[in-house]
């Protein structure tokens, strides 16, 4: 969505401002990193922080409350985004909206009325299991379908008083070890653990079915081997083992109070360490540095002779630096990317490549200008060679380039 649209339609509008728009990774840590490094970028866009998580970054980031784009935003807002001294300098651009999704088709052929309410999509999932069919389904591997279902469930105890004043202070910087909030927090907890109960997560009917059960312990067990460093992994630890039925809402609060109230310490281990810088920015007559770097890095891994990757793989500069395992991972983007290898003649390469820059029938092209593939020199020299009407505009925007080395 970035590249195809948001980044094009904002370069259009600025057609004097060279926009170089770097695809980072969700996450603060990220961030501190680069700016450690001195490649803080100008404009940040992160979805999942909070202002005490933010604190850090405070100090190198501009002071927006007297502008007009911090006026043109509802105070309401506003509010969740200013520092205790008054200063903001996060703006909440646009809203996600996370929701349920049903199988209308199943709701009709089992003649089960569509939720409308919680009590509703109780009765609805207990219809469901009646039938063999699993009523409620989420994957709850990830730390943020944790903390997004749980915090959906805390609504009304996060919006009262107390838990406006809870968060405000939990936000103030100053304060390093605020915990939660028993009179906000134990029902959230409570609300937690009657959904579970209610949507039938965790199954019983695994007791039956020994080979099932054994599958969903290793599930378990993956997702308890996530060791939080921040309150949203603590969230998928405590969640988890609610599910599992370690935890009942008390010994689930007491849990994530104790975790959020741990003073963090940098104890990661150096697992690389990089001996020069590999710059981002894009040359016409060498590529991207550092996204070729990586990528050729990955190719000699995998030994193989060619990596094609979309370019939006990689994230920003390679430093002369130390490399915890959490930061070599960012370097790379998540979301389950996946690599696949195979053998193919010349022949072969060919159309795979015109298949993935100019699409196929009923199909749609893997890569275009705001994904171009990361490729080995010799492959490059083939892809331009076959479509030099696409490649001869590269410089456009240094996230658009064709990598090599």
């Amino acid at each position: 969505m970035l590249n195809d649209r948001f980044a094009p339609y904002i370069q259009s509008q600025l057609p004097d401002v060279n926009i170089e728009f770097i695809v980072g990774n969700n996450d603060l840590d990220f961030y501190k990193f680069m700016n450690e490094n001195g490649e803080l970028p100008d404009i940040i866009t992160c979805h999942r922080f909070s202002l005490h998580d933010a604190a850090d970054l405070k100090d190198q980031l501009l002071d927006l409350s007297t502008t007009e784009e911090a006026g043109a935003i509802y105070e309401s807002y506003i509010d969740n985004f200013t520092n205790s001294d008054g200063t903001v300098n996060w703006l909440p651009i646009c809203g996600t909206v996370d929701g349920l999704v049903a199988n209308r088709a199943l709701f009709e052929e089992y003649d089960i009325p569509l939720p409308t309410d919680y009590d509703s999509m109780v009765s609805a999932c207990q219809s469901f299991e009646e039938k063999g069919i699993r009523g409620f389904v989420a994957d709850f591997v990830y730390d943020y379908t944790c903390m997004e279902v749980f915090q959906g469930l805390s609504i009304p105890e996060i919006t009262s008083m107390e838990g406006r004043m809870w968060r405000s202070d939990y936000e103030n910087p100053s304060e390093d070890s605020v915990g939660l909030d028993q009179d906000v927090w134990l029902g959230a907890f409570e609300s937690m653990e009657q959904f579970i109960k209610d949507v039938n997560i965790f199954s019983t009917d695994l007791e039956k079915d020994t080979k099932r059960q054994k599958k969903a312990m290793q599930v378990l067990e993956v997702m308890l081997s996530e060791e939080g460093q921040n309150h949203f992994a603590n969230g998928e630890d405590v969640v988890s083992k609610m599910i599992e039925g370690e935890y009942d809402a008390k010994q689930a609060y007491e849990a994530f109070d104790a975790q959020l109230k741990q003073p963090k310490e940098d104890t990661a281990e150096t697992v690389l360490s990089i001996n020069r810088s590999y710059s981002r920015i894009f040359h016409k007559k060498g590529g991207n540095e550092s996204y070729s770097a990586m990528a050729n890095t990955l190719r000699g891994f995998y030994g193989s002779d060619v990596l094609i990757a979309p370019a939006y793989s990689f994230t920003g500069s390679l430093f002369k630096a130390d490399y915890t395992e959490k930061m070599v991972g960012n370097m790379i983007m998540p979301n389950s990317l996946e690599a696949y290898q195979c053998e193919m003649d010349g022949t072969k390469l060919k159309e795979y490549l015109k298949s993935g820059v100019e699409g196929v029938e009923e199909g749609f092209r893997p890569f275009n200008r705001g994904s171009l593939p990361t490729v080995s020199h010799r492959l490059w020299c083939l892809l331009h060679l076959l479509f030099p009407e696409f490649t001869k505009d590269l410089n456009m925007r240094s996230s658009q380039s064709v990598l090599y080395s």
